[in-house]
């Protein structure tokens, strides 16, 4: 599909080709809640990029999510930025973790996290959160690290810092983004 892109009429990008998404895995929640799931048998190289999208239901407290690779559960193998909004209050915090979501008790979480592996080898993931509903809406951002290279991701594990913070309904879907973006610069 081509679109022009364009800054106060000049193009600027045209040929723009979306890319298209290959789901790798899907998992809903049955039978009973859960602390923890984990995306085996992967091969994710520094030339992928994954899209891991959730919608988790959580009836204990509310509780972080942490994002583990080819079974690294080391906590401190991981740094983490975090910033939350909600209503008009803006907040920030670094942490020695993985954390990828914040988790609310009695309401539906919503996340998309982007994973990547760079080029020399490092685990990285931004993360897109919101809880609640209406004008209680809120808001979480996070950005994360390994602290250890990797020459590939063979698993993803996402893990609650609360047991059984995972709910019945609760659903993880992997995909792979497909394709390149084709890019022609306007030379006027």
């Amino acid at each position: 599909m081509d679109a022009i892109l364009t800054r106060k009429g000049t193009p600027i990008v045209k040929n723009f080709s979306a890319n298209q998404y290959e789901l790798l895995a899907d998992y809903t929640v049955s039978g009973s809640a859960i602390s923890s799931y984990t995306f085996s048998g992967l091969n994710i190289t520094s030339d992928d990029e994954v899209v891991f999208v959730s919608d988790i239901t959580n009836q204990n407290n509310t509780s972080f999510l942490y994002l583990y690779v080819n079974g690294n559960t080391t906590t401190t193998n991981y740094n983490s930025q975090q910033i939350e909004a909600t209503g008009t209050n803006v907040s920030g915090v670094r942490t020695n973790d993985p954390r990828a979501i914040v988790s609310i008790p009695n309401y539906k979480t919503y996340a998309m996290i982007n994973i990547k592996l760079t080029n020399n080898g490092y685990l990285v993931f931004q993360s897109h959160t919101n809880y609640k509903y209406g004008s209680e809406i809120g808001i979480v951002e996070h950005f994360g690290t390994s602290t250890f290279t990797l020459s590939s991701i063979k698993s993803l594990t996402l893990t609650s810092s609360v047991a059984s913070a995972i709910g019945i309904g609760s659903r993880f879907q992997l995909y792979r983004v497909k394709g390149t973006v084709q890019q022609t610069w306007a030379t006027t």
